[in-house]
Order: C-alpha cells, then structure tokens, then sequence
C-alpha cells in the first residue's frame, strides 16, 4: 500500500511537466519503495502471525484504510487535474495554432504593408511624372500664347501693310483724278482757245474770203499735228493712256466741229462766189479794200505765228507733263508691284502661321487627351490604392485588436495557470503531510528509508529549481516527452498501480 504513494507522485510530477532528471529520480524512488514495500509485506506477514491479537494492528489498519481513502480521493482529485491541464494543454495548442495564424497574418499584413508603400511611391513618381506633364502642358501653352501673340503681331503688320497700300492706291487715285482734272482743264484751255481762234477765222473769214482758206488749212495741219503727235503718245502710253485717248476723241469732236464750221464757211464762200459778181461792180472799192486787208494779213499772219510759237510751246509743256505723269505711273505701279509682293509675302507667312497655329493646336488637343487620360488613369489607380489601403487598415485593426484578446487570453491562461500551480503545490504539500502520517503510523525501523527518500523528494519538489525562464523550456519537452512517452509511461504505471492498491 506504501507503493501506490510514488506511483501516485509520478502521475502528480509529469501532470507538472517536470524535468527528466525528477522523473529519473521518481523511478529510482519508485523502485525502493517496492522493495520496501516488500520487506514489509514479509515483515507484515511475519507480525500479523505473531501479533495478531493485539488491537493496535486493528487500529493502525484503520488508519491506514483512511489514509488509503483519503490517498484515493487525492489520485481523483490529481487525476482530475491532469485532465484539466491536458484540457488546457489542447486549448493551449489551438491558441497557439492560432498565434501562428496570426502571425502568419501579420506577416502578410507587412507584406501588404510594404506593398502599399510601394504604391504610394509609384503613386508619387505617378503625381511627380504629372507634375512634370503639367509644366510641359503650360509651357506648350505659354508657347501657343507667344505663337499667337506674334500670329496678332503679324496680323496687325499686315493690316497696316493693307492700310498703307488702300492709302497708297488712293492717293495714286487722287493723283490720277488731279492729273484728269488737269487735263480736262487744259483740254478746256485748248477748246477755248481754239473757239476763240474759230470766232476770230470766222471774223476773218467773213472780212477776207481768200485768206480763210489759207488759215483753215494752217488749222487742219496743226490739228493733224496734234492728231499724230497725241497718236503717238497714245502708242507710247498704250493701254495705260486711255483716259488721254478720250480727251483726243474730244478733240476730234472740236475737229469735227471745226470741219463743219469749215463747211460751214464753204458755204459761206459758195454764197460769196455768187455775191462776186455783185463785187465785181466794187472791184476798185475791192482794191482799196484788198490793200487795206494785205496790211490786216500781214499783221493777222504775224499773230498766227505768235500762236503758231506759244502753241508749240504749250505742246512742248504738255509733252513734258505727260512724261512726268508717265514716269510717275511706273513709279506708282512699281510701289505697286512692290506691295502686292509684300501683300502676297505676308500672306504666305500668314498661311503657314495659320498652318503652325493649327498644327500646335492638334498637337496641343492631343497632349491635353493624353492627359487627361493619364489623370483619368492615376485617379483610378488613387482610388484603388486608398480602398485597398482602408481594407489593410480594416485588417490591421482587426488583427490588432486579435492580437489583443489573445494576449489577454494568454494573460488568463498564465493566471490560470499560476492558480492551478498554487493548487498543486498545496496537493503535494498534503501528500507530504498524509506521507509523514503513514510514516508516523507504521513504527517499524524498516520504514526509515523509505519515509527519508519521500521526505527528500518531497523537498526536492518543494524546492523552486526551475526558474522562470527555463519554465517555458521544461513545458515544451514535458509536452513532447507527453506526445512521444505517453503511452510507454502508461503502460507501466498501471501495473504499479494495481500491484499497489491490489498489494
């Protein structure tokens, strides 16, 4: 009955997760206590046959049974209590499998983690690569802004360049209607002073009849003069002088109307043939008359020199007018020319900023669609990376907050632990006192070893030899000496067992 105390200690001592040096020590234990137990049985069977009338061995039975009770109550109570560390134990080991979870978790959290801080640096080489699109897209601009701004300057050259030949052409206008006007005036000049010189013929022409031929015949070659010499401007000036073959058909009109005053006198001197006759009768008063009248021709002959001169000087004049007006007209076309050049310059220039302008316009409408379909495409990106970012801070949190009831979890379990510790620590306290009364209760010399060696190993027990940091150490090999050793130690604890509650 004394052997089934250290069995009872080994169950108590690896339900404690002692190390193998206490487990040895408790084999070693177990083995005296057998032999003792022996000795005792014989020693035992020896004193009942010769004692066996006395009343103190029936007494000491009876304490003994109840110590054997109390004992088992004890193994129930102890055997309970393994069951609840082995309960814990497996709880234990799943929390623990879930701390790997967890940490496994975590770990992918970081990775998470360090791939959100990879893009939130693509997402800041992404808003850089914008920023730097931006400044391009407003230096494009601020180009297009300077394109157009010469693109105005050159419109407004080339209005001034419009407005300055418009003032050119009707200045050139104005001098050609001030050089019409001038000849108008001289053709008038002309048509006056040959009406004049008509009404003077005509005055002659009424008082001498012979001399009138003579000065419509001067008149005829000094209009066929005029005639050929305006001809040969007019060949000279081509179609430039048309306006000078106007005022020349005006004057063949004047010459028209001077034939028909020619006619005119012919038929005066038709009637003056017929009147001669009558005349003839005054034929001396004729001769006075003639005398007279060769002295008016003379002196009438002497002005149409006088005219026939200032007439060659006025054409002299109007020749050199003419070549002024001439050379002033290629001047002017020139200036023309010379413009319409220029006009035709600027308009090319014009044409191809236009071509610029709307090809920089294209181009800028391109860059503003790629653009914006970079914006479009990095917004996109933002938003995925701001949801996935909530949801790596949604898990976080909910792993924090995991990691949080499992650290609380684990605190409990240690003050579970430390509780249950207390608790065996009184159990095996108990067992001592209930050793040291069955060593009290048998007085027998034999009994001393073995109530010495349940003393020491009680001590040993008591002792706090495993600190805190080889604690956690001792749990793990316990616990894998309890998954590889279980069933060995099993299998020979219970033939102890029952050699010592069956003995």
């Amino acid at each position: 009955m004394i052997s089934d105390f250290p069995s009872k200690r080994k169950s108590v001592d690896e339900s404690c997760n002692c190390n193998s040096n206490e487990d040895e020590l408790s084999n070693e234990l177990v083995d005296e206590l057998n032999s003792a137990n022996k000795r005792l049985s014989t020693d035992s069977t020896s004193k009942n046959l010769l004692e066996f009338s006395s009343v103190s061995n029936s007494t000491e039975l009876g304490e003994i049974q109840q110590s054997v009770r109390r004992l088992r109550a004890q193994r129930t109570h102890v055997e309970h209590l393994t069951q609840r560390s082995e309960e814990l134990e497996h709880h234990l080991a799943e929390e623990k499998a879930e701390n790997e979870k967890l940490q496994r978790e975590v770990f992918i959290l970081r990775g998470a983690e360090q791939e959100n801080v990879a893009y939130l640096q693509s997402m800041k080489l992404l808003e850089q690569r914008a920023r730097e699109l931006e400044e391009a897209y407003n230096a494009k601009i601020q180009e297009l802004r300077s394109a157009t701004a010469r693109l105005n300057c050159v419109e407004q050259e080339c209005d001034q360049l419009r407005e300055e030949i418009r003032n050119t052409r009707q200045d050139h206008k104005d001098e050609i209607k001030l050089l019409r006007e001038k000849q108008k005036k001289l053709v008038e000049q002309l048509e006056q002073s040959h009406e004049a010189h008509t009404d003077d013929r005509k005055r002659l022409e009424c008082y001498w009849k012979h001399k009138m031929k003579s000065i419509a015949r001067a008149n005829s070659e000094t209009i066929d003069s005029v005639q050929r010499q305006l001809e040969i401007n007019c060949s000279r000036n081509g179609t430039e002088v048309r306006e000078l073959e106007e005022q020349v058909k005006e004057l063949l009109v004047t010459t028209v109307r001077q034939t028909t005053v020619i006619e005119d006198c012919d038929r005066v001197l038709s009637e003056t043939k017929a009147q001669q006759q009558q005349s003839q009768r005054s034929y001396e008063e004729q001769r006075q008359l003639s005398r007279e009248l060769s002295s008016k021709v003379q002196r009438l002959e002497l002005q149409v020199a006088k005219l026939k001169q200032s007439k060659g000087l006025e054409k002299v004049e109007l020749e050199k007018k003419v070549l002024l007006l001439e050379n002033k007209l290629v001047t002017r076309k020139n200036q023309v020319k010379a413009a319409e050049e220029a006009l035709k310059n600027k308009e090319k220039e014009t044409e191809a900023m236009h071509a610029s302008r709307d090809d920089s316009r294209l181009h800028l409408n391109e860059l503003i669609k790629e653009l914006q379909r970079i914006e479009r495409n990095l917004k996109s990106e933002i938003s995925e990376l701001q949801i996935t970012l909530r949801d790596a801070n949604d898990e976080r949190n909910l792993l924090s907050d995991q990691v949080v009831e499992l650290q609380e979890k684990l605190e409990n379990e240690r003050k579970d632990r430390s509780q249950w510790a207390t608790a065996r620590l009184k159990l095996l306290a108990d067992f001592c006192d209930e050793e040291s009364k069955l060593s009290s209760a048998l007085h027998h010399p034999n009994d001393f070893f073995c109530i010495d060696a349940c003393w020491k190993s009680a001590q040993k027990l008591k002792q706090p030899t495993i600190s805190a940091k080889n604690r956690k150490t001792h749990e793990r090999r316990a616990i894998e000496d309890r998954n590889y050793d279980g069933d060995d130690s099993a299998k020979e604890d219970e033939p102890r067992r029952n050699s010592i509650v069956f003995g």
